[in-house]
């Protein structure tokens, strides 16, 4: 609660009191002995009642606040604030420790033990064996493991650092030898003591055989604990790249890994990309000796309508050691492919997907060893003009190579998307849907074909913002088909009564699965059986990590739910201060936050745990703290440009909803995408909000990478005034004085330096005051500068709120 009072010189005084008063001399005496002598009026034995009387009232505060106990909502006006510090190390060690570090190997189970060791679990014994001591794993200070088939071999990353290119990111190796409890470092050239940076380093399928990419091409280590490596391509150079993507493959497609060796390790498939005829963007690296020139480096950047890179799939036989065939796609006509996913089915069969440069036309096709020709299964077009689709997910068969399960969008008038699944046959090209009804479907996650079974993770329509991880048993027969949810607090799982949102993964039997709870609890991870549904292990649910967090700040949230202009839905996450009580906190107002997505694709209201910069300010400054989504989201080109109208909608439709929220103290940020919609709002004339940064914004939709921007908006020739109406530097002049702080690296991947630079030479042409931060050397992610930024932008709402209430 703030309260302001501003009294200027002169503004209100009281008038001087020029009354006589006639006392008689017994008045006088009584006077004198309360409040003593003319010359020494000191009222001394008042001023000793009256601390006495404020001390009795805080000491009784005191004692009915903890009589209360540390629970009670009086409590939240004497906690013990989150700090930042804190916050941003409680985050890095859930997503290190808790989340994403159990895998199958088989039917077993490798993850992270009690003691930090690298363990493996055996769910049929229950036996655990330690592979990697965490002594090894701290010494080498590791980012990633990956154990062999056959669990003898261990593989250790480390060292991560730039490359010479200076965008792609390489890494030094290790072997670990489990039974003799020793590792040594992967090396191209013996003769060289120093290990190199790799680019890529695996297993060739199930066997103990290593594939390395180094300088771009690509070698094949036959025994791991033998010096012998096989080259398997020398063009490789600055412009053609083997088993390694190129930047708008990795940073615009989310493509890290283009090798797909075969399960008997025979095969490999693998990715050659040419980039020599795509355009160059330079950026400075400024690096950290004084006495250095900086270095000038350059990345092969594709804009808007430029050409992209060529990439050719080929296919070697390991034993051989020889190209057997090049695969091509199919049914996309048009020119400049991109290669969205490959899946190996087996030993002999792989099924690849193709997208259109429009990205509105999927392609799968499947090629069968010796010869890898190749027949198409299926072929996905939107059905609205204008839509776009998302990266194609599927699951071949494990028997034929005519079948697969697809998820396929489906859209309404208004582009809003639910994904279901279709059972696709060959030869016909025959597509049923699976029966589960009411369930948007985010991917499947396993096909037990056995059992004719289908596991998959999806939503209820009713809460998109939930994860449940889901059954379909009989999938074959699609009259008898049944769905059952195997995470949903209805069923006999015991599952945590605060944990909504889930994702699983499937042994190889399909006799066990992986269960990640990831929210809103802290998370943690679980195996089960699937017979009968009963926990056999829980990995890291008592850690000393979560028993910490669960024992903790607790933290409150409200949902809404607001018709947008078009008649969709918009969503809002609003976290609430430390505490909440509709009682005390709700007759106050508080200031709030807005935070706009990365990503037009990311639906940032999930109920996953949180804490970062958001838990910071609800638990640590009493701030509310809001996510919204909007029509970004819809599958719709063009929709991007309309995110700042339905911001500006929803918060107006809060504040009639919520009294407690202050309207003279609205902020709003985000980053890459969300830079863009933030800085947006603040130059729309309709805005309710008084404050934005911008981290990295994308200023300028034509000097934007040719994925994002032909995604978003379309082609140069069927959206140019799109991309003229969405350039922000066209808005500069309607941003207010003193409300915008844009922020940036100096290496600006995938959003360029230049798009800051465009939006700050517009804004001081209009005169703009505002504020702009660079940060030397930090890429789009900010890493390095994470508390720095979250800092910047803390200490520019305080300014730009004060100033706004003043």
């Amino acid at each position: 609660m703030h309260a302001n009072i501003n009294l200027e010189k002169n503004e209100w005084r009281v008038s001087p009191d020029e009354t006589v008063q006639v006392l008689n001399a017994k008045e006088r005496k009584l006077q004198e002995y309360y409040l003593g002598k003319d010359e020494d009026r000191t009222n001394w034995r008042s001023i000793i009642f009256a601390l006495a009387v404020i001390g009795s009232v805080l000491i009784g505060v005191l004692i009915t606040v903890l009589a209360l106990g540390p629970l009670d909502d009086a409590a939240a006006w004497f906690h013990i604030p989150l700090t930042l510090e804190d916050a941003i190390y409680q985050k890095k060690s859930v997503e290190m420790f808790q989340t994403g570090n159990a895998l199958f190997i088989g039917d077993s189970v490798s993850f992270y033990d009690e003691n930090g060791d690298i363990s493996v679990y055996d769910p049929t014994t229950g036996v655990i064996k330690s592979l990697v001591p965490s002594s090894v794993l701290r010494l080498l200070n590791i980012n990633n493991y990956h154990p062999s088939w056959d669990q003898k071999f261990v593989l250790l990353q480390y060292d991560e650092a730039y490359l010479e290119n200076g965008w792609a990111k390489g890494h030094k190796y290790s072997i670990f030898v489990t039974s003799e409890n020793y590792h040594f470092p992967l090396r191209i050239f013996s003769s060289v003591s120093t290990p190199p940076l790799l680019q890529h380093v695996e297993w060739a399928g199930k066997s103990s055989s290593l594939l390395l990419v180094y300088e771009n091409n690509l070698y094949y280590k036959e025994y791991p604990l033998e010096d012998v490596l096989m080259q398997l391509n020398y063009d490789g150079s600055e412009y053609v790249l083997n088993g390694v993507p190129d930047w708008l493959y990795q940073e615009s497609l989310g493509i890290s890994d283009v090798t797909w060796p075969s399960e008997n390790g025979k095969f490999l498939v693998y990715a050659k990309t040419d980039i020599s005829e795509v355009g160059e963007e330079e950026y400075v690296l400024l690096g950290s000796n004084p006495r250095e020139y900086s270095k000038a480096s350059k990345i092969r950047y594709p804009k808007t309508g430029t050409n992209v890179p060529s990439l050719q799939l080929l296919v070697i036989n390991l034993n051989e050691k020889e190209v057997v065939s090049e695969i091509f796609s199919l049914n996309v006509t048009e020119s400049d492919p991109y290669l969205r996913s490959v899946i190996w089915s087996g030993d002999n069969s792989v099924t690849i997907a193709w997208t259109s440069r429009a990205q509105n036309v999927t392609s799968l096709l499947t090629c069968s060893a010796p010869t890898f020709e190749c027949e198409d299964v299926y072929i996905a077009r939107t059905r609205i003009e204008k839509q776009w689709l998302s990266t194609p997910k599927f699951v071949p068969s494990s028997k034929s190579n005519q079948e697969i399960l697809f998820v396929n969008e489906v859209s309404d008038q208004k582009g809003t998307v639910s994904n279901q699944i279709l059972h696709v046959r060959n030869p016909l090209h025959r597509a049923k849907p699976l029966k589960h009804e009411g369930i948007s479907v985010a991917d499947v996650i396993g096909w037990d074909e056995e059992q004719h079974s289908v596991y998959l993770t999806g939503s209820p329509d009713m809460y998109p913002y939930e994860q449940q991880i889901y059954k379909i048993s009989d999938a074959n027969d699609l009259e008898h088909s049944y769905l059952i949810c195997l995470t949903c607090q209805n069923t006999s799982i015991n599952l945590a009564q605060t944990c909504s949102y889930y994702r699983g993964s499937m042994s190889r039997s399909y006799r066990y699965i992986i269960i990640e709870c990831l929210g809103p609890t802290v998370p943690y991870t679980s195996v089960y059986s699937i017979e009968d549904m009963k926990v056999v292990k829980d990995l890291n649910k008592e850690s000393d990590i979560r028993r910490e967090l669960v024992n903790g700040l607790e933290w409150r949230e409200k949902r809404y739910t607001f018709d947008l202009a078009d008649g969709s839905l918009g969503y809002i996450q609003l976290f609430l201060p430390l505490k909440w009580s509709e009682y005390l906190h709700g007759r106050l107002q508080f200031p709030m936050i807005i935070e706009v997505q990365e990503s037009p694709e990311e639906f940032q209201v999930e109920s996953k745990w949180r804490r970062g910069f958001d838990m910071y300010q609800a638990l640590g400054l009493q701030v509310l703290y809001a996510r919204m989504v909007g029509r970004e989201r819809r599958n719709l080109k063009g929709s991007v440009l309309l995110a700042s109208q339905d911001i500006i909608r929803m918060v107006r439709a809060l504040l009639i909803e919520e009294k407690f929220i202050d309207k003279d103290r609205i902020s709003i940020w985000g980053k890459g995408f969300g830079g863009y919609v933030a800085t947006a709002v603040m130059g729309s004339p309709q805005t309710e909000i008084k404050c934005a940064v911008g981290v990295t914004p994308i200023t300028d939709w034509l000097s934007s990478d040719a994925v994002t921007s032909e995604r978003y908006l379309g082609s140069i020739e069927e959206a140019y005034k799109s991309y003229i109406t969405g350039d922000l530097s066209m808005i500069s002049h309607s941003i207010p004085d003193e409300s915008f702080l844009l922020i940036h690296g100096s290496f600006g991947n995938p959003v360029q330096l230049q798009q800051s630079m465009k939006l700050a030479k517009a804004l001081t042409r209009a005169e703009t005051k505002f504020e702009q931060k660079i940060y030397p050397d930090a890429d789009y992610h900010l890493n390095n500068v994470e508390k720095q930024i979250y800092i910047s932008i803390q200490d520019f709402f305080s300014k730009c709120n004060t100033k706004n209430r003043s």
